[in-house]
This record gives C-alpha cells, structure tokens and sequence, in this order.
C-alpha cells in the first residue's frame, strides 16, 4: 500500500475519532450551568489554542496576514522548459528552469470574508453545543451532520462555482445533499418517536403537562438544524482564504498543510466573536461567572480544555489527512471523515445510554437515517472526486 495513502487515511481516522468524540465530556459537566462549560470552551476553541498551537507549524502568520490585506502578489513558481536548440546543453542534459509568475491577491476580502462566515460558524459551533444538552449526543450529531454536510456542499456551489450546477458533476452533488436530506428528516423523525416512547426522564413541568417534553424535542431538533445551517460556513470561509493560503505557501514557503493555519487562526477568531461574547453575556445575564467560585470548577475547566483539544485536534488531523492523500483528500478523505464522525459520536450517545428506554422503531428510523446518511457522504465524496478531476484537465 503507498504510504502517503496509508499515512492520509490513519491521519483521518485519527480526526474523525477526535470529532465524533469532542462533545463527549460535555455529559460530565451537566451540575454547572451551560455557559460555564461551554464558555471556556470556546474561549480555548477560537482564541487561546490556535493561537499557541498555529505558530508552530506554520511560519510567518503575521506577514502572511498583512501581505494579503494588501493585496501583494502572490509569487507562483512555475518551471518552464528549456530551449534544448538555444542552450549549449544536450537535450538530455537540459533541465527547466524555475520562474516566478506574479498573481495579485484580492486583497481585503481575503482576510474580511473567512472571519465573517468564522463568525456565523461561532453562531453555528454555539446552538451545536445547546443541542447536546437538549437532545443527547446522537440526535445532535445525526442531525448537525447531515445538514452541515449537505449545505457545505451546497453553499460553496452557490456562491463560488454556479457553473458546475449544471453539470454531470453537479447533479451527482445535488443528488447527494438531497440524499443529506432525506436522512435528516429520518432521524429527526426519530426524535419525536423517542419522545413519545422514553419515559422517566421528565422534569416535573412535563410530568404535569406531556405536552411539553414532546416541546423540548422539537426545540432541539430544530436548534441542531439550525447549527447544521450554520456550522456550514466554515467551507466557506476556509474557500474563501485560499489567497491567504497560497502567499502562505508561495510567498514564505510553508507546506500546503502548514499553510492552512493563518486561514484556520482567521475562521476560528470570527467565531471568538459570536460564540464566546454570547457565553459571556450569559454569564453576566444569568451572573453564573460566580459558578466559577463553586466547587467542581476544575472539573469543568479541565473537560472544556479536553473538549477543546479533541475539536481543534479533529480539524489538525482531517488537514493533515486531506493533504498527504493528495486528490482524494476532498473526496475519500472527506467521505470518510465525516462518515466515521458521525458514527462515533452516535457511538457515543448510544453506550451512554440516551437511547435506553426508546422503542425499537425509533431506533430503526435512527439507523437508517444514519445509514441515509454515510450513503449521501460517499455520494458527495465522490461527486468532489469528480470535480476534482474535471479542474486538473
């Protein structure tokens, strides 16, 4: 087996492991109010941890940073061929030469625009963690899922590449969101079922009045909805600091991988301004700040750094991923990140018995929207496979 393939896929799994298991502490932390967790969690997510870990893999941030706001030239490096006829070499000896050809950066929109889709991920990442706490791991993770899976793929389409819509390729990507879509709405059907069936876990509002369980349901279904919405435009902003990345590269010689960082530093510190100034408002709305007096704050503190750890490691590790398995890292890798992210965190949920109690044909809805699911992700990975193709000829 090649080793960059062997070496990409493990780097995947790695990610995908790290991704379906981030929310996993959060069920540990359920004495303290949500913002007490959630809130150094994001904190640690979008400012503290780039911040340490980004420096030491990617050189020259800040005059990468600064080039692109001012729309320098990216300076390509392309070998062009010799003239075997007017160089005294043979033309076996003959080698190309390397030249720089200049191409202007699009300048402020290259640092404006991946923090402003960062910020509306931070709305995005923020109603994700919310519907953790409202409907458990699985349902949450089912649901965020496929709906950020489905309009990633979708929105890149639409604001960037409308041409490719009406394609081969693009039907096969549209056939994939729509396949996204009917494995959303199996599982969220799923969710109402198990409402309906669970019994004993009800507060005493809903003892009183049943009504308001099934409420709580629909209420968390449709915040993971919305996160899936919104968590979706991390692709975007990621597309969107590709000039940012090439000066990386092309300019101060950083790896393809390693040139990811000052784009991941810029998308990451747009979502400090949504998710964590929410938190805070929270903490001064509710005046929870004085939780972090309570015993049991280390605790917190520490399964918010774990969580922070596992969400950054999942992004670090499908990069590393995507980049050593060359083209197929936008589709196998991608397919197969998502896939297996969905499947540990249902995992997840699952052994933490938030499915105890349910009847078996919620259960069944869930499956197979799970199933739905992978399915549509395959499709979609290999209908990135097939654009990939299209722009290399």
């Amino acid at each position: 087996m090649d080793e960059g393939l062997l070496t990409g896929g493990l780097y995947v799994l790695l990610g995908a492991l790290c991704g379906g298991s981030f929310g996993l502490p959060s069920k540990f932390a359920q004495d303290f109010p949500w913002e007490c967790l959630w809130g150094p969690f994001f904190l640690l997510v979008t400012l503290v941890v780039p911040l340490v870990f980004a420096p030491m893999f990617a050189s020259d941030l800040d005059a990468t940073w600064r080039a692109a706001w001012s729309g320098d030239d990216i300076l390509v490096k392309v070998e062009v061929a010799v003239d075997a006829e007017a160089n005294t070499e043979t033309a076996e000896d003959a080698q190309p030469e390397t030249k720089i050809q200049p191409r202007p950066a699009i300048g402020h929109n290259a640092i404006i625009l991946p923090i402003l889709f960062g910020f509306l991920w931070g709305w995005g990442s923020m109603t994700y963690g919310m519907s953790f706490a409202m409907i458990g791991l699985a349902l949450a993770y089912a649901i965020n899922s496929g709906v950020q899976t489905g309009f990633g793929s979708l929105m890149p389409l639409l604001l960037q590449h409308r041409d490719v819509l009406v394609t081969t390729k693009g039907f096969v990507l549209l056939a994939g969101i729509a396949t996204c879509v009917v494995g959303v709405v199996f599982c969220g059907y799923s969710g109402i079922l198990k409402a309906r069936s669970i019994q004993g876990d009800e507060t005493a509002d809903e003892v009183a009045n049943p009504a308001t369980k099934q409420s709580r349901m629909t209420k968390g279904i449709c915040v993971a909805l919305l996160s899936g919405f919104l968590c979706a435009c991390f692709a975007v902003a990621v597309g969107y600091g590709k000039d940012v990345q090439d000066i990386s590269i092309h300019n101060y010689g950083n790896s393809p991988s390693a040139s990811t960082m000052p784009v991941l530093v810029l998308v990451l510190g747009g979502g400090f301004f949504s998710a964590c100034l929410y938190c805070g408002f929270l903490l001064w709305k509710n005046a929870t700040w004085k939780d972090f007096a309570k015993p049991g704050v280390v605790r917190v503190l520490s399964l918010a750094l774990l969580m922070s750890l596992l969400h950054n490691g999942a992004i670090f590790f499908y990069v590393r991923g995507a980049t050593a398995l060359g083209d197929l890292g936008v589709s196998v890798g991608w397919a197969a990140f998502m896939s297996c992210t969905l499947l540990v965190g249902n995992a997840h949920g699952f052994l933490t018995g938030e499915w105890k109690g349910a009847d078996r044909k919620s259960v069944k809805w869930m499956l197979t929207g799970i199933a739905v699911m992978v399915a549509a992700m395959c499709i979609l990975g290999m209908g990135n496979s097939m654009a990939t193709v299209s722009a290399g000829k």
